[in-house]
Parts: C-alpha cells; sequence; structure tokens
C-alpha cells in the first residue's frame, strides 16, 4: 500500500527520535496463524506495541489488538539511525583512546 509522504502535506509533523529503547523491548514470537490453516508466522504482541506505539495497534469490536505492521517501517528505520550513531559514536571512542 501506497501513502502520501510528501513533506507538504504532513499536518503538525514531529521528528521522532528515542525509538531504540522501545522497539528492542518487543518481543517477537513465532506463532501458529490462528485461521487453523498450519501455516507459521511471525508476530508482535499487539498489546506490547500499542503501549509504545499506540497509533501503531488498535482494537476491533471484540477487542482483539490488531498491528499495523506497515506503520511501523518508520519507526524501524529511526531505531536504525540510533543505533548507526550508537555505534559511530562507540568506535569514534576506540579510536580516540588507541591514539
Amino acid at each position: 500500500m501506497k501513502y502520501l509522504s510528501d513533506g507538504r502535506y504532513m499536518q503538525k509533523p514531529q521528528d521522532l527520535s528515542g525509538v531504540l529503547a522501545a522497539v528492542t523491548g518487543l518481543t517477537v514470537r513465532s506463532c501458529d496463524d490462528a485461521t487453523g490453516m498450519g501455516a507459521r508466522r511471525y508476530s508482535l504482541c499487539g498489546e506490547e506495541v500499542a503501549k509504545v506505539f499506540p497509533h501503531a495497534a488498535t482494537t476491533d469490536g471484540v477487542g482483539m489488538y490488531r498491528v499495523d505492521y506497515e506503520m511501523l517501517v518508520p519507526v524501524l528505520v529511526q531505531a536504525i539511525k540510533e543505533l548507526a550513531a550508537q555505534k559511530a559514536a562507540t568506535t569514534k571512542k576506540k579510536t580516540t583512546k588507541s591514539e
């Protein structure tokens, strides 16, 4: 699915930061598909996602959680950027100490 992502159409944009800890706190699980088709899939717990990224998880009419995995893609990009920045800082410290 494609979404309109043109910056000119974004209302009240805010940079996202500090997501690495939230992302690493999520538990990835392998589980049987509830449809009974026998397929295994990877999943995040909707309740966990809702606690840290409330816009990425909703509940249906009977209270079952649903995760919008597409909404988590930008969050994961930001987490990777934060991890890369940490690695760069660590590498810089090691380089400075060895000189």
